[in-house]
């Protein structure tokens, strides 16, 4: 599910996401389970009750539309690390931008 967040903003963004693994998202180790995740300009926040990151992402628009939400990732050094997040229904994608993490909370 992708949608403007409410309120017709179409900067802000919001797409749920499942993760079957352990992953890296900016500088938080998220634990598998569903997140929500809140795309503002080129900042995602992802949220999972207590744990709560933030990163620098970059929102690109594909040449065809994706069939469902994927998570793209790679392994960095001994964890996995999010690359990208795949919106389904839709052509665009959040692209984790490594030069940018914002601290994490839990």
């Amino acid at each position: 599910m992708f949608h403007d967040g409410g309120g017709g903003d179409v900067k802000r963004q919001v797409v749920y996401v499942n993760l079957h693994m352990p992953a890296m998202f900016g500088g938080v180790e998220l634990t598998p389970g569903e997140y929500k995740v809140e795309v503002n300009d080129q900042k995602a926040v992802i949220r999972n009750g207590k744990i709560h990151g933030e990163t620098a992402v970059k929102v690109e628009n594909g040449d065809t539309k994706y069939g469902t939400t994927t998570v793209r990732m790679e392994k960095a050094g001994d964890k996995m690390k999010i690359q990208e997040i795949r919106i389904g229904g839709t052509t665009m994608k959040l692209v984790v931008e490594c030069k940018k993490t914002y601290r994490a909370k839990y």
